[in-house]
């Protein structure tokens, strides 16, 4: 049985096995599905939990082979499909996305039966209800799709059902036994307050850990749909030089009973969340990046195709990748984290009590598991942000031919714009999807900005806090280093800087051997000096035909030339 409920592919072997043992066993089976399947119906459906969700199916699946597929029915006191169609309906869409599922799976046998085949009665006044539902105008597309499939399945066309009005018949309701999860007071459902984010909000299964398989972490039952949590942490207020500066950061409950009876057992909580980090933040922060960094690529590159601006780029490029990455890596640690600050705080406890007593290990456990709720986010927070700041320079390296194509255009004194882009935004895209030559719209840059400010995991940034991550703008002119001599290597981005300038220059000069104000309100002659350095900016002169003066300094060649300026 817990095989079942969880390897749904597995199903025809275990329904053939099953045949050839030819046991009393079956009708056990049955009964414990029978028994499961209505643990996870009244189950509290507040939030959407894909794991009850995809158990429900499984199961379903598994009785419908066991008994319809067998020409078995299923009986309307161990379970009727056709009044929990109905009781889901009132209950609203919660309780849709788990039943709706359910019944096509078990319905899905009927397909292989001499008996319950359509047009079987049983099996079409099911039907009749599922198309009913299928003709709400709100009911969500996934749901309508398993109506499809089942209709598909079954040899139906769901056109021709001819419903009836049968799950909005009041006198259907007052009759009805409930086999979904009570209804909730009012006063409860208003007095419903967020649950801890480390939480996953599902009712547990009770009494059927032994058939049907655990899930990741224990339950707790909530009263309506809430809101996550507000964030703990701002960006900048975790410091990821060093696991040990986590320690201000670190939560101890002073009121729990292990620490009321044994203080000392303080000491262990900081080494427990710092080597829970130690083990998990490698393979988070390598696959975080590997993955935000090729998508934020992609997207930077199709988003800013015709941008001039390679600084723009960059921004939009360190802003995108630092949002993925944080919420990839926040996805893919939380329940690990989780679990493994739990772990090695049970360790550290019962290491230090050596042989603990039945109340100690219970009051270990609940100490373990409050400290690894209290402090997995910090855990967390840690992991992601080392993540966002090593993704970062790993953006710049995939973006670093596209940032080199924009300045040499600049420098050849051309506008950048891909030909071959522009075509085919052209001819394939719609006007508003469309690019624009010379850059994203404001509309288009504050998708950007808002993905800067809203980071997965942290508290919303300030305008004086996003402004601190936007890189500098990089000056071409700036960032080329000076050549004091001839022998000096030069990359190819600066020997291109060099000729354009040197061209121009020349173009500009050789009418009257003067130097040109144009220079200067173009590049600035403490530019082109520091650019070239000393030796080439009196070389240069002489070539144009301008004498150098006798003692020519950088600052003093320009205060020279100063009146062609």
């Amino acid at each position: 049985m817990k095989r079942a409920s969880i390897e749904l592919n597995f199903h025809v072997l275990y329904s053939n096995f099953i045949d050839v043992l030819k046991t009393r066993n079956e009708q056990i089976g049955v009964a414990r599905n029978f028994r499961n399947i209505r643990v996870l119906l009244r189950s509290d459906k507040g939030i959407a939990n894909f794991s009850d969700r995809s158990l429900l199916k499984n199961l379903g699946h598994w009785l419908g082979m066991l008994t319809l597929g067998r020409c078995k029915p299923i009986l309307s006191e161990d379970l009727d499909l056709k009044s929990l169609l109905v009781e889901a309906y009132n209950k609203g869409q919660q309780e849709l996305l788990y039943v709706v599922p359910f019944v096509a799976k078990v319905l899905e046998s009927c397909a292989k039966s001499k008996v319950f085949k359509p047009r079987n009665p049983w099996t079409m006044a099911i039907m009749s209800a599922l198309a009913e539902l299928h003709q709400e105008p709100e009911l969500k597309l996934n749901l309508k799709f398993e109506i499809e499939v089942l209709c598909k399945n079954l040899n139906l066309d769901v056109a021709d059902l001819n419903p009836k009005v049968y799950l909005k018949d009041p006198d259907n309701l007052k009759n009805l036994d409930h086999q979904l999860s009570p209804p909730k007071a009012k006063s409860e459902v208003q007095s419903s307050t967020p649950l801890p984010a480390s939480h996953t909000p599902t009712q547990a299964l009770t009494h059927v850990s032994e058939d049907v398989a655990p899930r990741i972490t224990n339950s707790t039952p909530t009263l309506a749909p809430v809101n996550p949590p507000e964030p703990r942490f701002s960006y900048v207020q975790v410091n990821i030089s060093s696991t040990a500066n986590i320690a201000p950061h670190i939560l101890i409950n002073n009121q729990l009973a292990l620490f009321q009876t044994h203080p000392q057992l303080k000491q262990f909580v900081r080494p427990a969340i710092e080597s829970a980090i130690e083990d998990w933040i490698h393979p988070v922060v390598e696959r975080a990046v590997k993955i935000a960094a090729t998508t934020s690529e992609q997207i930077v590159k199709k988003d800013y195709a015709l941008e001039p601006e390679e600084n723009r780029m960059r921004v939009a490029a360190h802003q995108m990748v630092r949002n993925l990455t944080a919420g990839m890596a926040m996805i893919t640690c939380r329940d690990q984290l989780l679990m493994s600050i739990n772990s090695k705080l049970k360790t550290n406890f019962a290491t230090a009590l050596h042989n603990a007593t039945e109340q100690q290990k219970s009051m270990i456990d609940q100490a373990a598991s409050t400290l690894a709720q209290d402090n997995m986010e910090l855990a967390c927070c840690f992991i992601q942000k080392t993540a966002m700041e090593k993704a970062v320079p790993e953006m710049d390296k995939l973006l670093m031919q596209e940032y080199e194509r924009r300045k040499i255009a600049r420098n050849e004194g051309r506008r950048y714009c891909d030909s071959s882009v522009l075509t085919y935004q052209a001819e394939r895209m719609p006007e508003q999807l469309r690019l624009k030559v010379g850059g994203v719209t404001a509309q288009q840059v504050a998708v950007y900005e808002d993905l800067a400010r809203n980071i997965p995991g942290f508290q919303p940034l300030s305008e004086r806090e996003t402004a601190m991550f936007i890189p500098k703008p990089v000056d071409t002119m700036a960032v080329v280093p000076s050549f004091p001599n001839a022998s000096a290597p030069m990359g190819p981005c600066q020997r291109n800087t060099q000729i354009a300038l040197v061209r121009k220059w020349e173009t500009l000069t050789r009418a009257n051997g003067r130097i040109p104000a144009d220079i200067h309100r173009e590049i600035g002659v403490a530019r082109f000096c520091t650019l070239m350095g000393h030796d080439f900016f009196q070389k240069l002169l002489q070539r144009i035909g301008v004498k150098p003066p006798a003692e020519c300094v950088l600052c003093e060649a320009g205060e020279m030339y100063g009146e062609h300026l």
